[in-house]
């Protein structure tokens, strides 16, 4: 059939516009976060066009600190952040859909490791 859309198939469309522009971007990108086991240094990547792209990035960003044992820990669409105790032998990461809430997230997550004392160390939002 020409210039009809199933029923089926607008209620999709139609849910996707009514989201907001920013849910709607964010969507569309990826990011990864990256964590050195050894040192605590970490790499965030944001707004990548792929998964593939997004891990790249944060393995980078936490290479070029100078660790040698760089890992994947998490891809994510929304926002991501990383937190740890003063020593960093404890670490958290937090997802969500706003900054302030993923780091929130980290902090808890850190904390039931760390027995308390973390803090939100870095934080990324795919936008």
């Amino acid at each position: 059939m020409i210039g009809r859309i199933p029923k089926l198939l607008t209620l999709p469309i139609l849910a996707l516009l009514l989201l907001p522009a920013s849910a709607r971007q964010a969507d569309a990108f990826w990011g990864a976060v990256a964590l050195s086991q050894s040192t605590g240094a970490y790499g965030i990547s944001n707004n990548a066009i792929n998964q593939t792209a997004a891990r790249n990035a944060a393995l980078a960003l936490c290479f070029n600190t100078g660790a040698g044992d760089c890992r994947i820990q998490t891809l994510y669409r929304g926002c991501a952040a990383i937190a740890s105790d003063v020593g960093a032998n404890a670490y958290g990461i937090g997802l969500a859909n706003t900054a302030r809430q993923a780091s929130r997230n980290a902090v808890i997550r850190c904390n039931r490791h760390a027995g308390g004392g973390c803090y939100a160390q870095g934080v990324r939002c795919n936008n």
